[in-house]
């Protein structure tokens, strides 16, 4: 049976989808009724319409269609069929975490297994859906192996579409600290996904695109990713795409420092996700309102709810890190010390080396310099040095500036007065190159400090005189947070 041909275009396109999901369930009930029922033409429908929901935003009702059309493919033993239903329920990206989802990596590993080493193209998606979905387990293995597998049977197939799809996931899958060497890796999406005139999978290369300029502190690749990025999304008009970009948008505005545009952003993107991304909207809110209350002395307004979902999102640790200094910057140090203790167990080897791994590190540097932790200030220096001309990033959601501030905070613990100094003042070239005036000011304030306390001459004018440019950022920027607590001894 052939679906509908729907042809969309421009702002209209949402609607279009929702039509054609409307006109394929009509096509169901008209098939249903009839008197015997074609069960293939049934698939074919329930695929279609789980095809238009899905790229219309309404992600829950396109997952219950899939879930009916592969119920069906189990029951005629089509394994392409099965595995075309399955694929439809993962997702548009296939980067995306399984999430709250307990069925999806069940039913990724029972397409794959059904399938075998037939259909080719197909075992090639289901790979690397396997491995983006897997990204929440802490272990970078299988994902890794999976993604890799992937792109290595794509390669020998030749098609295009395939090969762009195991790429973005295998890029994702293996993303961790040394960012600059999957570069080889994006390049090759980019070119294949032109090629073949995949817009989806060009702005999966778009968005890693940024996220590697963004941790390299590429100013004017950030922006052109980002045009690119947001050229495309208003292309294809689909709610998943579009919420991406608006929380680029937010994660720009608060790196930026200005708040206002961060938090209403933030709510724009979390209103877009709520159909289509639900959980991934939800982290990447909470996490920007955190940074955001931080700043502005109303982090106690946010505790509940990072408390509250530590566990939901289990996958991204950063939470878990904030959850650290949180308790810190409230005023308790005991519950500060229980977090922190648990992620720095065997030189914290409960944070996998993932896209998150700097930023967790560099937020348990403010808690390790709050908790006055100089055995493990020691460890973080040494993990993270190697990193210190890296700018640190959650996951793409938010960025917090020049891993160097962190070292430097981190040898000012240790009392190592010359590395402090060198890594305060590459974190203030970079946060002042990059724009990100919270973080150029709180480099200032963090250097004042170590001044003051090492006492050499010409420190203390240097120090005041750098102090002095903080107060006046915190206060521009309505930092009231860091205002509060500027030049004071941690």
């Amino acid at each position: 049976m052939r679906t509908l041909a729907v042809q969309v275009t421009g702002h209209s396109k949402v609607l279009a989808y929702e039509e054609a999901a409307r006109l394929y369930e009509l096509a169901l009930q008209a098939l249903d009724s009839s008197q015997s029922v074609d069960l293939h033409a049934r698939y074919e429908l329930l695929l279609a319409r789980g095809q238009a929901l899905a790229r219309g935003g309404s992600t829950r009702e396109a997952k219950e269609a899939f879930v009916s059309a592969a119920d069906l493919a189990r029951t005629s033993r089509s394994f392409a069929d099965f595995a075309r239903a399955v694929l439809g329920y993962g997702g548009l990206f296939p980067w995306l975490r399984a999430g709250s989802d307990a069925r999806l990596v069940p039913l990724l590993e029972e397409a794959l297994d059904r399938l075998g080493d037939r259909e080719p193209a197909l075992r090639v998606r289901l790979l690397a859906r396997l491995a983006g979905a897997l990204r929440d387990e802490p272990s970078l293995e299988p994902r890794s192996s999976l993604s890799l597998e992937a792109v290595e049977i794509a390669r020998e197939l030749g098609e295009p579409s395939v090969l762009g799809y195991a790429l973005a996931s295998h890029f994702t899958a293996t993303m961790g600290p040394e960012i600059e060497q999957l570069t080889p890796i994006l390049d090759e999406l980019g070119q294949v996904a032109a090629g073949a005139g995949d817009v989806e999978r060009a702005v999966d290369a778009t968005w890693l695109r940024r996220i590697v300029a963004f941790s390299l502190g590429d100013v004017v690749e950030v922006e052109r990713a980002a045009a690119e990025h947001r050229a495309f999304a208003e292309e294809l008009r689909q709610p998943s795409q579009l919420w991406y970009d608006a929380v680029m948008r937010s994660t720009w505005a608060l790196f930026r420092g200005d708040l206002e545009v961060a938090e209403r952003t933030a709510e724009e993107a979390l209103r877009l996700g709520e159909q289509a991304q639900s959980w991934d909207a939800g982290f990447s809110y909470r996490i920007t309102l955190f940074f955001v209350r931080r700043e502005q002395a109303r982090l106690d307004e946010a505790a509940q709810l990072v408390r509250e979902t530590v566990d939901t999102y289990r996958g991204y640790r950063s939470l878990r890190c904030l959850l650290a200094l949180l308790e810190c910057e409230l005023g308790h140090p005991d519950a500060a010390q229980l977090v922190f203790e648990q992620l720095a167990a065997d030189d914290f080897a409960a944070l996998p080396r993932d896209s998150e791994w700097i930023f967790c590190l560099c937020i348990l540097s403010e808690v390790c310099v709050h908790l006055r932790d100089a055995g493990r200030a020691a460890v973080l220096y040494r993990l993270l040095l190697p990193h210190a001309h890296l700018n640190a990033l959650a996951a793409g959601e938010v960025a917090i500036g020049s891993v160097a501030r962190y070292l430097g905070l981190l040898a000012t613990t240790l009392e190592r007065w010359d590395d402090a100094l060198s890594h305060f003042e590459v974190a203030l070239e970079m946060n002042e190159r990059m724009g990100a005036r919270p973080w150029l000011a709180r480099t200032q304030d963090d250097y004042a400090r170590m001044l003051f306390v090492h006492g050499e001459p010409g420190d203390a004018e240097r120090a005041q005189r750098l102090l002095d440019e903080a107060l006046d950022t915190y206060r521009e920027l309505g930092m009231e947070g860091a205002l509060a607590n500027a030049g004071a001894e941690r």
